[in-house]
């Protein structure tokens, strides 16, 4: 029997369709039971850390890049074949992570399940360890309990669980026998489900799923299934794949081209692998590393713990957020927000106190709301008198009686006890609740029910009068609900700001989510507000796309919806703390948990917020996007300048008689500009970098570097003419000293939309860089030791200054196209 056939049965049934009874199963039939259903537990197949790394060692394109990186290594360049081994360890080392954690998160949902409980076994009440159960046990739950199963419950003394850890609704749900035909567990009131926890009173029910089978187990297969690639990974792997092809291509036709002119197949060889390699930026790797590092200490002082490092450039993309809404945008605390009364509000709370469990605290939570309340009031007269409890609150009365000197004291559903009553206590006396009245009442009862508060009445009658009398005094109305987080409006709306969608997703009623988005100032239409049922079917993706707020929601929904919104081409982010966000926090681009979360919930994130203020998520936000712009200046700054070398000797070499520059020339060059972009990761972004969500377009990318190297190359081959009859020497000196200084001075041009004098200026990090590196690059063609070391002829002051003022009059013909056909910007 299912969880939602037996959650439809009548308790006997229930019961008959199992095997069992209300004494339990014999000892003898629980031991074949588990033989054959096996430990009720969450089974997998584990993967140890050494299992994923092998696997992704076997992934084809790291393959060929440790090829060519051992090849490198091979034929002697051992610091180039570094660089191309540790891109290759980047890669794989972000993979191994994001999966690493799967597992790990999956460890934790197996540890939350209770190590021991109650069960009756041929009529005795014993304790057995929790993974010993079976279905057709019959178990005992208190207040505190953690449920260790999905037991159909057949007896309910007041029992309240908390099923916010699993289904996300924020108030505990009362349990009832009473069958319930429905489709979506959230409506299961006659169901405790594994996982939960019992806040209040007691209960008796039969196990009908264990382990893999309930309601939890089916969350941690959500997990397992659950994988969501980086953004920054894929398109660093795209991005080294396009290299790799285009380096080999023209490696080889190099190599070919000049062996063929005679130039001797160990000169030409070495030509072309500088040539492959002069494509690649090595720096890439640290330049990633450091921004991402960077991004990371910044949140981690504002209290975030970043678990997955790439995740803070996949803010960048980010369009959409899904929130949960219970401990996240609210605080996951049940509290008297509002009261009203025509007495003085002392004297109702004064009432409230007294119907309760007070002084004693944590028998449910709506009697701790209300104590904390009335914290203020001095209650030391009121105590003197003989007090006793003579109606514990259940779901079938809905109401709590307590006696209290010489009357009774009501607490419960304010539609039930309201309607018994027959007077209103005001300050001159009881009034009739009739006419006027009455409908003053009731209408304070929807106001607030309409903002998604649970309202509650509190009554006084006689002592000696029925407990379920009609002849009750109506004191006033108490309104509990589980408020906003300080801070969390504001968030919200400063993301929308950055154009990012805010989506709340919870498993609360569809009325109480409304009321929430109106709390927090959220301007949504009905149409909007949708629940579970809507998403089913073949219209999924239109629901996802077009709601706002997605109500009465399950784990499985959650993760359906996250991947519909992935399929639409949205980048999304998941807030949450319960075992029900895990799946979704797994899937999505990035999974935010809060401070408060489960460790299942930490497990499948990629942030946790150390402390619940949503407004850092913004900031994260802000963050990637920061992140995202320095990378992306780093490709275009160093593409540009490796594709204008790489164009330059590899056309060069066919026509002139000598190499235009020599291996180890070519090899400098690069390292002389990579190396300083370690301090582009502190670079200033404009706002307009920040405005809106940025995404990798590595096609765009390489079109803008070719474009915009080859006008490099073709000033570059303009320069020769000017030097064409003056010696080898010379020429590699003046392309040296040419590509030089374009190549760092480029940076000012793709650095944002505006002209490149423009503001916010570099960062003072990287202008002492580029001028420390611009200064080593002029030294280098000045220096007669390592002018003859690195075959460098003479060139006089007045044709360097030349060169550079050549060299600027490159930045601005780029910087003008660039405007003109917004090529640096026209990709997010």
């Amino acid at each position: 029997m299912t969880p939602a056939e037996a959650a439809a049965a009548d308790p006997q049934e229930v019961l008959a369709a199992v095997g069992s009874s209300v004494d339990g199963l014999s000892a003898d039939e629980a031991r074949r039971r588990l033989a054959q259903t096996g430990a009720n537990e969450i089974g997998h197949e584990s993967r140890s850390l050494t299992k994923i790394i092998v696997e992704q060692a076997r992934n084809g394109i790291n393959l060929l890049l440790a090829g060519a990186g051992i090849l490198t290594i091979v034929t002697g360049d051992l610091v180039d074949g570094a660089i191309i081994l540790l891109l290759i360890v980047l890669n794989v080392g972000l993979s191994i992570v994001q999966e690493y954690r799967a597992e790990l998160a999956l460890e934790a949902l197996r540890n939350l399940l209770p190590m021991q409980t109650r069960v009756v076994r041929g009529g005795s009440e014993i304790a057995l360890p929790a993974n010993q159960l079976v279905p057709g046990d019959v178990v005992v739950i208190f207040s505190g309990d953690l449920v260790p199963a999905d037991v159909r419950l057949f007896e309910s003394n007041g029992l309240q669980v908390n099923q916010a850890s699993l289904t996300g609704e924020s108030v505990p749900q009362e349990k009832d026998p009473k069958a319930v035909s429905s489709d979506r567990p959230v409506d299961w009131t006659d169901m405790a489900f594994a996982g939960t926890t019992a806040v209040g009173g007691e209960g008796k029910g039969v196990v009908v799923a264990t382990g893999a089978r309930t309601q939890f187990g089916q969350t941690a297969a959500l997990v397992k299934a659950a994988h969501a690639h980086s953004d920054f990974q894929e398109n660093l792997t795209k991005f080294a794949g396009f290299l790799l092809r285009f380096g080999l291509l023209l490696a080889a036709a190099v190599f070919l081209a000049n062996a063929l002119l005679g130039r001797g197949v160990l000169t030409s060889l070495t030509l072309a692998l500088a040539l492959s390699l002069g494509i690649v930026p090595e720096a890439l790797p640290a330049v990633s590393a450091t921004t991402l590092a960077l991004g990371a200490r910044v949140l981690a002082r504002k209290k975030v713990l970043v678990r997955r490092l790439a995740a803070v450039e996949d803010f960048s993309a980010i369009d959409t957020l899904c929130s949960d809404k219970t401990g996240t945008i609210t605080e996951n605390r049940t509290q008297l927000i509002e009261s009203w009364s025509l007495v003085p509000k002392d004297e109702l709370l004064t009432k409230a106190v007294l119907c309760t469990s007070y002084p004693e605290r944590g028998v449910n939570v709506i009697d701790d709301a209300i104590i904390a309340a009335g914290s203020y009031l001095d209650l030391t007269a009121a105590m003197k008198e003989p007090r006793k409890r003579v109606q514990e609150f259940s779901p079938v009365t809905k109401q709590m009686c307590v006696s209290v000197g010489q009357e009774l004291i009501f607490k419960g559903a304010a539609e039930k006890l309201v309607t018994r009553s027959r007077s209103l206590r005001t300050p001159d006396g009881d009034k009739p609740l009739d006419g006027d009245t009455s409908k003053q009442v009731a209408a304070q009862i929807a106001r607030l029910q309409a903002d998604g508060s649970r309202v509650l009445a509190v009554a006084i009658a006689p002592e000696g009068s029925a407990q379920d009398s009609n002849q009750l005094t109506l004191i006033g109305l108490l309104a509990l609900s589980d408020p906003p987080r300080p801070g969390a409006a504001e968030a919200l709306k400063e993301a929308g700001n950055l154009g990012v969608e805010v989506k709340i997703v919870t498993g609360d009623a569809r009325p109480r989510a409304a009321a929430l988005a109106r709390a927090i100032g959220l301007d949504i239409p009905d149409s909007a507000i949708v629940s579970a049922s809507e998403m089913q079917g073949g219209n999924v993706e239109k629901v996802a796309l077009g709601g706002r707020i997605f109500a009465e929601v399950v784990p499985a929904d959650k993760f359906h919806l996250v991947q519909a919104l992935q399929h639409l081409k949205r980048h999304v982010a998941v807030t949450g703390d319960g075992v029900n966000d895990a799946p979704a926090l797994q899937a999505a681009d990035v999974g935010i948990a809060l401070a408060s979360g489960t460790d299942a919930t930490k497990g499948a994130a990629d942030l946790v917020l150390l402390e619940d203020n949503l407004q850092v998520i913004v900031d994260g936000i802000r963050e990637g996007r920061r992140t995202f712009t320095n990378i992306n200046r780093y490709l275009l700054y160093t593409m540009v300048g490796n594709f204008a070398n790489v164009v330059i000797v590899a056309f060069a070499s066919l026509v002139l008689p000598y190499l235009p520059l020599l291996p180890e020339q070519l090899l400098l060059l690069n390292l002389l500009s990579d190396l300083p972009m370690l301090a582009l990761a502190t670079d200033v972004v404009a706002f307009d970098d920040l405005a809106t969500p940025r995404r990798w377009d590595v096609r765009r990318l390489i079109e803008i570097s070719v474009f915009l190297g080859i006008l490099n190359a073709v000033m570059a081959f303009g320069l020769l003419r000017f030097f064409q009859h003056r010696p080898e020497e010379v020429v590699h000196a003046v392309w040296f000293l040419f590509l030089g200084s374009t190549g760092l001075f480029i940076l000012f041009a793709v650095r944002g939309k505006g002209w490149f004098f423009s503001r916010p200026w570099p960062s003072t990090p990287v202008l002492l860089a580029i001028g420390a590196a611009f200064v080593v690059t002029v030294a280098f063609v000045n220096v007669p030791a390592v002018k003859t070391l690195l075959h460098f002829g003479d060139l006089s002051p007045l044709e360097q200054l030349g060169i550079i003022a050549y060299s600027v009059g490159y930045v601005v013909i780029a910087d003008l196209l660039k405007r003109e056909h917004a090529l640096i910007h026209g990709h997010r």
